[in-house]
């Protein structure tokens, strides 16, 4: 098989930025900060630097705390089509924490040479960016490729182990009509459970998917995704991303790949996308379903 750089790039990977996963770690890399300049002595320096500057050494620990907590839970609120986790891929990931790197660098650098016994230069700057990238570069592409390979490979074995319980299953059978309501009242559709594929939104209006014995039928409805979902009250129906309402008793296959699952569902050729949040959820509903 012919090693493709580019294409490994553009594989999906997740986009960590929920404060359970992510604070932990930006403690963890600022506490490392101060263990790393006390114990192993980078750039120069000495034992005596080490004990007569104590406090500014801890500096460096809570500049990058600071900058690292700006970059995950700021930025992305200013630039959220740029941290979208459904476009999010390796190559993003690998730019991303080499971005963190930089302003850890910069910010880092700006702290020291704001002391008084330490004037700025720009050798010695560019010499900081050198070293700090020199010393990230390797481990962060290891680390990231290692991540995205052992979640594929984990993604891929759940999925294959679900689809062959879908092939095998007939899934449940409701008989109480669901009702889905427009805004404005004025319209709505009334079908059987097991008949809805999924729901999809675009802006205000959402378009409802159905089997109708051999025909598949739409319908569009001036309404939210989140509105239509209040109207639901069927255990398998649920929503798995931001744009889609999928009815699981349909599926009768699963991808899996870094980012998350992809469903296929019965009479439709196009992949239902299963965004990393509702992966957990989704999964549990498919296992009820097939026993």
């Amino acid at each position: 098989m012919k090693f493709n750089i580019s294409r490994i790039l553009k594989q999906p990977y997740p986009l960590y930025l929920e404060f359970s996963k992510t604070f932990p770690a930006i403690l963890g890399i600022s506490i490392f900060v101060i263990f790393f300049l006390y114990f192993f002595k980078p750039f120069g320096l000495t034992d005596s630097d080490i004990a007569q500057k104590k406090l500014f050494l801890s500096g460096f620990g809570f500049i990058v705390f600071i900058i690292l907590s700006f970059n995950v839970y700021v930025l992305p609120r200013f630039l959220p089509t740029v941290f979208n986790e459904d476009n999010w891929t390796l190559a993003k990931e690998i730019l991303w924490i080499l971005w963190n790197v930089f302003a850890c660098i910069s910010a880092s650098a700006m702290f020291e040479f704001i002391q008084p016994d330490c004037p700025f230069t720009l050798p010695q700057l560019l010499q900081g960016y050198f070293q700090g990238f020199l010393v990230a570069i390797i481990p962060v592409t290891i680390i990231v490729l290692l991540v995205h390979m052992s979640l594929l490979k984990t993604r891929l074995r759940r999925a294959e182990k679900i689809s062959k319980k879908l092939q095998s299953s007939s899934g449940e059978k409701e008989q109480a009509l669901l009702r889905f309501d427009s805004e404005t009242g004025t319209e709505n559709v009334n079908i059987p459970p097991k008949d809805l594929l999924f729901i999809q939104s675009s802006d205000n209006y959402s378009t409802i998917i159905w089997q109708e014995g051999s025909q598949i039928q739409k319908a569009m409805l001036r309404s939210t995704l989140k509105r239509l979902e209040d109207q639901i009250s069927s255990p398998n129906i649920v929503r798995c991303h931001r744009s889609f309402i999928v009815n699981l008793a349909s599926a009768y296959s699963v991808t899996g790949n870094a980012n998350g699952y992809k469903l296929y569902l019965k009479n439709h050729s196009d992949p239902i996308p299963v965004a990393r949040r509702y992966g957990k959820q989704v999964l549990q509903i498919l296992n009820r379903l097939t026993g």
